[in-house]
């Protein structure tokens, strides 16, 4: 197993957008398409009607999908792309300054445009952020794991690679106070986040158990990473004044369940296993053949 990084919990397994968007230089590649496809048409029609005013699609894209500078630089380019047609081509305006100066004027638009677009886009990234956060923690909920956990159930499809599920259970975590709770909460996934791979994701699913996922990581490795954690858990409670137990469930799939859920609800039944048999257990499953 490689060596373990450490890294800001907060920033880890965040969802990602849809396929057309993840990438800035293709989504400004696909906008840049529907520049070109809007003044072809522009072209072909002549000075009348005027396509100007549908440059906003190609400029939308951008700012959606490469944020504000695309944004900014699409509006740029249709106003450019505008003020070239109507020069090459001819415009219907009886002199030139009308045309250039309605021509900068839908460009100013364009460039505002972009400028919302991109601050609804934002906007719409914290707010999905926000609601797959754990807010004491600032590691992923169980939405946020579970689109996290989908992604790796869909690299195991491709490259059908082993990849274990760890569950852990912090007793006596939920019989303290709310107030008592966070701090220890806040610690505990502090710790996770922090002792695992960059690959690795972290999730806090209900208020008391947390979860990760190891990519790549069969069930010999596994079991070494979960001793490491609760290892690692133990020191940290101790130091902090709050000593506390942990038990563990792991599952390894070597071929994966339908959904990230199932996945789940399949090591949330060898977590009880190791809850039932008392405190500082761990109980573990492989599901599959090699």
């Amino acid at each position: 197993m490689s060596e373990f990084e450490r890294h800001d919990p907060a920033s880890r397994g965040a969802p990602p957008v849809s396929s057309l968007f993840r990438s800035r230089p293709r989504s400004f590649l696909v906008a840049l398409v529907a520049a070109i496809g809007v003044a072809a048409v522009d072209a072909l029609t002549g000075d009348s009607p005027s396509f100007t005013a549908f440059y906003a699609l190609p400029v939308v894209l951008a700012a959606w999908g490469a944020g504000l500078a695309g944004g900014i630089a699409m509006a740029l380019i249709a106003g450019a792309a505008a003020l070239g047609m109507g020069f090459l081509l001819g415009h219907p305006y009886p002199a030139t300054f009308p045309f250039v100066f309605d021509t900068v004027s839908v460009t100013g638009l364009l460039v505002v445009t972009g400028v919302l677009t991109a601050g609804l886009r934002a906007a719409s990234d914290r707010a999905r952020a926000t609601t797959r956060t754990d807010v004491v923690t600032s590691i992923m909920n169980r939405l946020g794991f579970s689109e996290r956990l989908s992604i790796e159930l869909d690299r195991h499809q491709r490259y059908r690679r082993p990849f274990t599920l760890v569950l852990v259970h912090c007793d006596g975590l939920a019989d303290l106070a709310a107030l008592d709770a966070e701090r220890p909460v806040r610690l505990i996934g502090r710790t996770l986040g922090a002792s695992v791979r960059r690959t690795d994701a972290v999730g806090r699913i209900e208020e008391d158990v947390f979860a990760i996922v190891l990519p790549e990581t069969a069930r010999d490795n596994a079991l070494l990473v979960a001793q490491m954690l609760r290892d690692k858990l133990d020191i940290d409670m101790r130091r902090e004044g709050r000593p506390m137990s942990f038990g563990l469930g792991l599952v390894t799939y070597m071929e994966p369940p339908d959904t990230a859920e199932l996945a789940l609800e399949t090591a949330e039944k060898v977590l009880g296993e190791a809850r039932q048999a008392g405190k500082n257990r761990v109980r573990e499953l492989v599901v599959g053949n090699a």
